[in-house]
């Protein structure tokens, strides 16, 4: 009781003292004017870099957040009877066939001491067949075949790239214990984000993809990925990181050439059956069939399989705009002189932005 009245009669006392005023005479006073208006300018100059503040913050956010939720997905691909090696044209490269015993058969080399590398990189011009060599070493392998560009895996923002990574690493384990099953990871374009030349530059993709590179190498190399046999597909393998070929990780590079004149006639039958494409009557006989095929065979010198599917295709498209019930020699041969003409074209351009074609 005698503390809290103690404490009434302080306020009492403090709230009768009145604050000392110090007199200054009239003529020494600083006069002060507040400008209405300039005041207003700078409360609203403060508001408006406020907001362009929050402004800029919530839109970053909403980007982080969109690269979080648009992440590419990837899934188990259905592989079919006419995924493997007996409807690839031609014999396979020696190192091919070496790889196919190595994936179907890894226990034979453990029993004997050996190491198994982690993947295989695929080297080639783009339509050789490097996506048709993968799939038909899942199908044959008994694997369960995954794909994705590594274009995929770029990312302008800060970690994005090893984000997206270790997101598809975690589904492709997920996937193989579910199925109890080991796995291909098949990645194309693989110098997107393999390539040394990123260390040479400073800007935040770059320093993104190198970070993307590092922590590939650390989940290839990690336990954890055994049960996955990493495949990567470039168009320039000369441009690689070296430390992409360190022991126990990616083999050397397997060269997938093109096709020979005899391979292309074999990509010409195998097309022309497997795709039902509707030749005119006269090619129904098998000796003519032959004949013209040698003859597309040998004109379609430094031609990929993809570019023979896409000159039938072409020459079916022609026939059937100018109303054709076939596909004749005549639709062929224009289409194949275009497609020839655009390549030397495209082959001019290439070297006169002085790149070097590396396959």
């Amino acid at each position: 009781m005698k503390k809290k009245s103690l404490f009434l009669a302080t306020i009492l006392l403090y709230g009768s003292i009145k604050p000392m005023e110090i007199p200054i005479p009239v003529e020494q006073k600083i006069p002060i004017s507040i400008n209405v208006l300039m005041a207003s300018r700078a409360i609203g100059n403060c508001l408006l870099l406020g907001t362009m503040v929050l402004g800029s913050a919530y839109i970053m956010f909403k980007r982080i957040q969109q690269l979080w939720q648009t992440q590419p997905k990837i899934e188990i691909e259905n592989l079919t009877e006419e995924d493997s090696f007996a409807n690839l044209a031609g014999s396979l490269p020696e190192d091919i066939e070496e790889l196919k015993e190595i994936i179907q058969g890894p226990q034979k080399i453990l029993s004997l001491g050996g190491k198994i590398p982690r993947g295989a990189l695929l080297a080639g011009a783009p339509g050789v067949g490097k996506t048709a060599i993968a799939r038909a070493l899942a199908k044959e392998s008994g694997r369960l075949f995954f794909s994705i560009s590594a274009a995929q895996l770029g990312s302008k923002y800060i970690f994005g790239g090893v984000k997206i990574l270790e997101s598809i690493f975690k589904e492709v384990l997920k996937q193989c214990a579910k199925h109890k099953k080991s796995a291909i990871v098949f990645i194309d374009e693989f110098d997107a984000i393999g390539s040394r030349a990123t260390s040479s530059h400073s800007d935040a993709t770059t320093t993104n993809t190198t970070q993307t590179l590092t922590r590939f190498l650390e989940i290839m190399t990690n336990s954890k990925s055994e049960p996955i046999f990493w495949l990567a597909a470039t168009n320039a393998p000369n441009v690689l990181d070296p430390a992409l070929l360190r022991p126990g990780r990616f083999s050397a590079p397997i060269e997938i050439p093109l096709p020979t004149q005899k391979v292309r006639a074999q990509i010409f039958k195998l097309h022309i059956n497997q795709a039902k494409f509707k030749l005119t009557p006269k090619l129904a006989d098998p000796k003519k069939k032959n004949k013209f095929i040698k003859r597309w065979a040998q004109r379609t010198q430094n031609f990929t399989g993809a570019d023979i599917k896409e000159l039938l295709n072409k020459a079916a498209i022609q026939a059937g705009i100018l109303g054709a019930d076939h596909i004749k020699h005549v639709h062929i041969n224009k289409q194949l002189k275009r497609m020839k003409t655009n390549k030397q074209t495209a082959h001019q351009n290439f070297l006169t932005n002085g790149r070097i074609s590396v396959i």
